[in-house]
């Protein structure tokens, strides 16, 4: 069965899908559905009145089929973007009093017009790509257990009638879940599907874990990558200038959904004269309070709060509503001051991005030297360095034109 209790190390970084704490943002509604097919008896029930949700039922034979249908509960909306996950796992917190059963699985759906519709095609039917199924089993015990789904045990290719894939991953990158559809989860769904028997899960939560080492992995091979390219590039325009990617290091970086992960990008460091928790809590109240106590000086773009990693982190929308960075800051205490080492990732294939990069992550903390408005905290910082991914430049005065 392709699912591993989940390691506990530093390394790995959790991004909350599903919670039932009443948590803005996670805490989602579950409907249950039995199988329709044909006149199908499974039985199932949903209830998440208390601090967990709790799926019970039983799979029995389609009678006009002879064999096992289904039950389910399925949650729409909007879940948090789990891009940076896209080499990680799937982690579902769960418990079971029954662990023989071999029928558990989970789904989720993206880049589909209609998540339930592709969730009941399973790629089988036209216009019905987009649900993203595995399987996973439940350990016997009475505490919650971590059981974690490698995205690459994931297929969007499926059989409607059993439940099992059709086409793998690991024989066709094409039924893969991506980064980008990652970015959009739109539906999530447990299920007890193809095999006879009593089902019981209690599920506490539903994240995306990745772990940082693979991130500076991807980072060295995105590197690579676009050496080739350039070579390539140059072998037929001697004048293009040159294609630059920062070099791999401990920083962590937002993954690209840019095409051959060539984009453009900005990485800094450098050292804050105030405490961590106040360099935070200046880039929270900045984005909390756009277009009221503050606006971003760059082209009035839209920040949100997003949870790619790091100590904070947030994605930009331009001004023009065109396109998005990702960003990721990670604060280290040194002394009495900061070290910010932050990192922005255009998702769109980008050679030059005029500044664009470099001014996402500097309007969140500079301070009234820079020619900037803080919020609550208003601190210098020290020299900075810079390295870029692409053409991408270092233009303080692009920053501050509205």
């Amino acid at each position: 069965m392709l699912s591993l209790t989940l390691a506990a190390t530093g390394l790995t970084n959790s991004i909350s899908l599903v919670t039932f704490d009443g948590a803005a943002g996670t805490t989602q509604t579950f409907t249950e559905l039995n199988d329709p097919v044909m006149g199908g008896k499974s039985t199932g029930t949903w209830d998440q009145s208390g601090t967990f949700g709790v799926f019970d039922g039983e799979v029995v034979d389609v009678p006009s089929l002879s064999a096992p249908g289904f039950i389910k509960a399925s949650a729409d909306g909007t879940f948090a973007d789990a891009s940076a996950a896209a080499a990680g796992s799937l982690v579902l917190r769960v418990r079971s009093t029954t662990p023989e059963y071999k029928g558990f699985r989970v789904s989720f759906a993206s880049g589909t017009l209609a998540p339930a519709y592709a969730c009941s095609g399973g790629g089988s039917i036209p216009l019905s790509r987009g649900c993203f199924k595995a399987k996973f089993s439940v350990p016997a015990g009475s505490d919650f257990t971590d059981i974690t789904i490698p995205f690459s045990s994931f297929s969007d290719k499926w059989s409607p009638a059993t439940g099992e894939q059709t086409t793998t991953c690991a024989d066709d990158s094409d039924v893969c879940p991506s980064a980008s559809k990652l970015s959009g989860i739109k539906r999530l769904e447990v299920w007890a599907e193809g095999a006879l028997g009593k089902a019981h899960l209690e599920v506490l939560s539903i994240s995306a874990a990745y772990d940082t080492a693979n991130i500076r992995f991807e980072q060295a091979a995105l590197a690579a990558r676009t050496a080739l390219f350039e070579k390539q590039l140059m072998a037929s325009s001697a004048n293009f200038g040159k294609i630059e990617v920062a070099s791999p290091s401990d920083m962590v970086c937002p993954p690209t959904a840019a095409s051959l992960g060539i984009a453009c990008g900005m990485q800094i460091t450098t050292t804050a004269a105030a405490s961590c928790s106040k360099v935070l809590a200046e880039m929270k109240a900045r984005i909390a309070g756009q277009y009221g106590a503050w606006h971003d000086p760059h082209n009035n773009g839209t920040y949100s709060v997003q949870s790619y990693g790091g100590t904070f982190s947030a994605s930009r929308l331009t001004g023009d509503g065109k396109y998005t960075d990702k960003m990721i800051f990670t604060l280290t205490t040194e002394g009495s001051g900061c070290k910010i080492e932050a990192c922005s990732r255009s998702q769109v294939f980008s050679i030059a991005d005029y500044g664009t990069n470099y001014c996402d992550l500097k309007m969140l903390y500079c301070g009234t030297a820079d020619g900037c408005k803080p919020v609550v905290n208003d601190f210098t910082v020290g020299s900075e360095t810079t390295a870029k991914f692409s053409q991408s430049t270092v233009d303080m005065s692009a920053c501050l034109a509205v």
